[in-house]
């Protein structure tokens, strides 16, 4: 994501988060924590971006979604990495992305991505 496409989005999806105030269990609240943290990675504000993700992930676990709660962390977790120029960890948790996404079956193009970030991750 770029840095002016993150700036526009980020009152819309902090708004966002607010909306499901007090239901945990809402799905939306997942999808909406997960975006708030790629748009914080993109903005630079990385601490920010792992605390959401680590949000994002636990929100998943306690709705059951656990299998697209460790994806969506590890692929979230290699572009906070790989924005922070940490390209053998960002490596790591892309890699478990790639992993997880052949367990589940995904061919979405945000497993593309994944793929095209280690190849910039080189090896």
């Amino acid at each position: 994501m770029r840095a002016d496409r993150a700036a526009d989005a980020l009152a819309p999806i902090t708004e966002s988060l607010d909306l499901p105030a007090g239901r945990d269990s809402d799905p939306y609240l997942v999808i909406s924590t997960k975006t708030h943290a790629q748009v914080l990675s993109a903005l630079g504000r990385s601490e920010e971006a792992v605390e959401q993700i680590h949000r994002a992930r636990e929100l998943g676990q306690a709705q059951g979604t656990q299998a697209h709660a460790e994806f969506d962390f590890a692929d979230v977790m290699s572009q906070v990495l790989y924005d922070r120029g940490r390209t053998a960890e960002a490596r790591a948790h892309g890699e478990r992305a790639l992993e997880l996404a052949a367990e589940q079956g995904r061919l979405t193009r945000q497993v593309e991505r994944v793929g095209a970030r280690l190849a910039q991750c080189g090896s």
